[in-house]
Parts: C-alpha cells; sequence; structure tokens
C-alpha cells in the first residue's frame, strides 16, 4: 500500500482502489509484462496499464512505450494468501483492421481522434497536439481533411506515427492525402449520393499511389446523413 504510487498511473483507473487485493493484481500483472518482455527501459508506472476484463479472472495488460506497443491477455489466481498472474496470449501481428474487428467482437469500446493538419500549422500547436494525445491514449488517430493546404500533411503523419500510440489510419479528403508513413487508409466510397467520383472516381485516379505506398487499405462505405433544420431553443 505504501509503494503504490509507484507504480501506478491516472490510467489504471480500474484498479484506483485502496482495495489490497486489487493492488495485488495491479503489481503482478505489471510485473508478468516486465519479465514477458524483458527489456529494462520499461516502467511500470509509465510504461503500463492494466484494465478490468469481461472474462473472469482476466484483467488486460497494455505497454504503451514511445517504441512500440502490446496488448495481452492474463490470468489471474489466488492461491492462498498468494497471487499468480501469468500471460495467455503473445501478441501477433494483427492487421489493423482485424485488431478493430477483434474490438467489435469483444464488444470493446474504441475511442478514435480525428486530427485535420491543416490546423496544426506551427511547431507549437503540433507539440499541443501531441501532448494531448499522450494524454488521451486513443484506440486510433484518423489524418485528414477537406483541405490540406499548409504543407504540413506528411509532417505530422511522420509525428504521429513515431508516437507509437496507436494506429494512424488515414481518413482522406480527397486522392491526393496519401502517405506510405501511415498504417492504414479508409477507402472510402460515399454510398449516401450519386456522385460516382465520390462513388469510385477517387479510389482510380489513387490507385498506383496507394499501391506503392503500401498501405493497407480497409474499404468503407461512407454515408452523409441529414441532420434536419436547425433547432432554436428558447431560454
Amino acid at each position: 500500500m505504501r509503494i503504490k504510487s509507484k507504480f501506478i498511473n491516472e490510467n489504471d483507473i480500474y484498479f484506483l482502489s485502496e482495495k489490497e487485493k486489487d493492488l495485488t493484481v495491479l503489481w503482478c500483472a505489471k510485473e508478468a509484462l516486465y519479465k514477458i518482455n524483458g527489456k529494462p527501459n520499461i516502467f511500470f508506472k509509465e510504461h503500463m496499464i492494466i484494465e478490468k476484463s469481461n472474462e473472469e479472472n482476466i484483467v488486460i495488460g497494455k505497454i504503451i512505450h514511445p517504441e512500440f506497443r502490446k496488448d495481452y491477455k492474463l490470468k489471474v489466481h489466488f492461491i492462498e494468501n498468494y497471487c499468480l498472474v501469468y500471460t495467455l496470449t503473445i501478441p501477433k501481428p494483427l492487421s489493423t483492421f482485424n485488431t478493430i474487428l477483434n474490438r467489435c467482437q469483444a464488444k470493446e469500446k474504441m475511442f478514435a481522434i480525428l486530427v485535420d493538419p491543416d490546423k496544426y500549422g506551427s511547431p507549437k500547436d503540433l507539440q499541443e497536439l501531441i501532448y494531448n494525445l499522450k494524454r488521451a491514449l486513443p484506440d486510433i488517430i484518423l489524418i485528414g481533411g477537406s483541405l490540406i493546404n499548409n504543407g504540413n500533411f506528411e509532417l505530422v503523419i511522420n509525428e504521429l506515427s513515431s508516437l507509437k500510440i496507436a494506429p494512424v489510419i488515414l481518413f482522406p479528403g480527397n486522392n491526393k492525402q496519401v502517405s506510405a508513413n501511415a498504417d492504414a487508409i479508409l477507402l472510402l466510397s460515399l454510398i449516401s449520393g450519386r456522385n460516382s467520383d465520390l462513388l469510385i472516381g477517387q479510389h482510380v485516379v489513387s490507385a498506383f499511389d496507394i499501391k506503392n505506398a503500401s498501405l493497407e487499405v480497409i474499404p468503407t462505405g461512407y454515408m452523409l446523413i441529414e441532420s434536419g433544420p436547425p433547432l432554436l431553443l428558447n431560454t
């Protein structure tokens, strides 16, 4: 109990309690993560998050390090006065789409942030964005905008990809928003209208750029839904 401040961080939200059992599970789970990776520059408080799972006696361990990110499933056993925690799965490389699909099938919530590169034209703005992303820890970072005018498209992608916080997925506003430094691209088909250019035409124009960039392609049906007339409230 006296040393909990040395291994608990603000993201261990499900374990921020005074219960000795929860703190014991948290410590043992982080110890298991440390040993399975065997790298001396991984720290319990700075780089590890433990979350509860819907499965009985299972917790999810996450290592979020500047150089990599890994997720593990860990099994928890209490044997008399002892706690045993060990990894059930060693992560295998999954495509970005399969990672998202697995999370959806497990009925897990995901948090995505959309970044418009045009809004981060100065180094100060970009550093503030990076600071906020490190605090928010999104599951997905989407990058794109209607128009990219400030020439920072590649710079923003490179900076955010180097963080290794989450997959960087292109959410392109036009066929020029393609980068080999992203993890994947949403190949958007506007299926709520009759504009053939937005349904398939932009795909044809960008096909060679996407192939040359070796991007993972995630086919995506995109719908614009009318929100109705503005609602006025009298206060």
